[in-house]
């Protein structure tokens, strides 16, 4: 007999409560794979994204369980973005929190400051550890302690471009620099039909993160300096001339929006994460998205790949090989007060490293839009995505990749801020972008204080 299969939930948030509905893959059920006899239940609770992904995840957990004789049961309960803070504040407060939680790299720091997370190193193999690329570690370890097991990276914006609606407008080449971005934008507004746009953005919250990589081209740095105790904009040397060079960016953005060329409200649901639909189903001519929505395409419109284009994202002067994004992506964390943190150890090991060649058909699935964050996965992966059929896009997120940076380990607040100062320009304002400027500038400094970040980066360069 097998073990039960991963047990999917997805969740909704409706009339002021939370309520939780379950499903199954594949039309499993709880009589169809009876429960180890015996075996100790861990809980894992993670981010519910495409389907196919969630099935594939689920996929590592039900082999992990076909072991009878380990007294491990391992159950995944899937939840949304919108509610999934929420579901585990909750349930850590009612003593029902899940021993394995999936969080994305900015978010470690923050929950092993709040003590919410615990150590990997006492509860998995030193060999477990040691192949987590080196790549990852700023944001997962911690004062020579791993506090997360990586998944993947990805590049958090590239520019995604339908080849036949530049042909219809006339544009011979994805665009580099902004000037060239405002350009294209202008030859295919024409072109687009009622309620469709040239250009695909990021809106509400996912307008923190998805520009991190712009903002970090602008400012040739973070919108903190190393030490976190300011802004860069208050820096005596630097702070004017960063001020000037963020107030540019905030007009090109504004730009975008000033002349129609990106919708100020969303045309399709679930966010920036899901934004290349609206671009499948013809909304956007170009769109920024995820790298990883590659895959997206590749499982759920395969009929769209021969129209995609795939660019780097442009820069104030068009210089390619620069940051532009940054590396972001999934880990598996235990928390602290798990009470089989051993097991849960056991559980993060068998379906993220010892699972090698089920875990790498998962970037085969996503057309290598994705990069392996261990070294044993990535060994298997490397050649096959030169051989891909998907290679030339691969070859474009490598670029980006190489190029990008890690996640800020800062507090998600800072993000907020800058996201402020964007939605400025979406919604139009009177102020004048010097201005905005400096009313961010004097928001962070508040996040700051009031966050009592000053000196606390456990990165900074001594």
């Amino acid at each position: 007999m097998k073990k039960i299969t991963a047990l999917i939930m997805t969740c909704i948030l409706a009339c002021g409560a939370v309520f939780f509905t379950g499903c199954k893959t594949g039309g499993d059920s709880n009589n169809d794979y009876p429960v180890e006899e015996g075996a100790t239940i861990v809980k894992i609770m993670a981010r519910e994204f495409e389907q196919w992904r969630n099935d594939h995840f689920s996929s590592l957990v039900r082999k992990f369980n076909e072991d009878l004789t380990d007294g491990i049961q391992a159950e995944v309960e899937f939840v949304i973005e919108e509610s999934f803070d929420d579901r585990l504040q909750s349930a850590r407060e009612t003593g029902s929190a899940p021993d394995v939680i999936m969080h994305s790299y900015n978010h470690i720091y923050t929950q092993v400051s709040n003590g919410n997370i615990t150590s990997l190193d006492e509860h998995m193999s030193a060999e477990a550890i040691a192949d987590i690329k080196d790549m990852v570690k700023p944001a997962i370890a911690f004062s020579g302690k791993t506090y997360a097991y990586p998944w993947y990276t990805e590049a958090s914006s590239v520019l995604f471009y339908s080849k036949s609606k530049f042909a219809q407008a006339g544009i011979a080449k994805a665009p580099k620099t902004w000037a060239e971005m405002l350009e294209a934008c202008a030859k295919l507004k024409p072109t687009m039909s009622k309620g469709t746009y040239a250009l695909g953005m990021p809106l509400g919250g996912d307008i923190g993160w998805a520009t991190w990589g712009m903002v970090y081209n602008q400012l040739g740095g973070w919108p903190i300096n190393d030490n976190w105790d300011a802004s860069v904009f208050d820096d005596e040397k630097t702070g004017a001339q960063k001020m000037k060079d963020y107030a540019r960016f905030l007009d090109y953005y504004g730009n975008l929006y000033d002349n129609g060329y990106a919708p100020i409200s969303a045309v399709h649901m679930n966010g920036y994460n899901e934004i290349i639909t609206a671009w499948a189903e013809g909304k956007y001519a170009m769109t920024l998205a995820v790298s990883s929505q590659l895959g997206t395409l590749i499982q759920e419109y395969p009929d769209k790949i021969a129209d995609l284009g795939i660019a780097v994202m442009p820069t104030e002067s068009g210089e390619q090989n620069a940051v532009t994004s940054t590396n972001g992506g999934w880990c598996l964390c235990i928390d602290a007060k798990s009470a089989h943190k051993d097991l849960a150890g056991k559980v993060i090991e068998g379906i993220m490293y010892t699972d090698t060649q089920t875990n790498a058909e998962f970037y085969k699935m996503s057309g290598y839009s994705r990069y392996p964050a261990l070294k044993s996965v990535a060994a298997v992966t490397e050649e096959a995505s030169t051989l891909s059929e998907y290679a030339q896009y691969a070859e474009v997120i490598g670029l980006v990749c190489d190029n990008a940076v890690m996640e800020p380990i800062y507090t998600w607040n800072i993000s907020l801020q800058v996201a402020w100062s964007l939605e400025n320009m979406i919604q139009g304002t009177d102020q004048t972008t010097i201005s905005i400027t400096q009313s961010l500038r004097q928001k962070i400094d508040n996040t700051i204080s009031i966050s009592q970040m000053a000196g606390k980066n456990p990165n900074k360069a001594d």
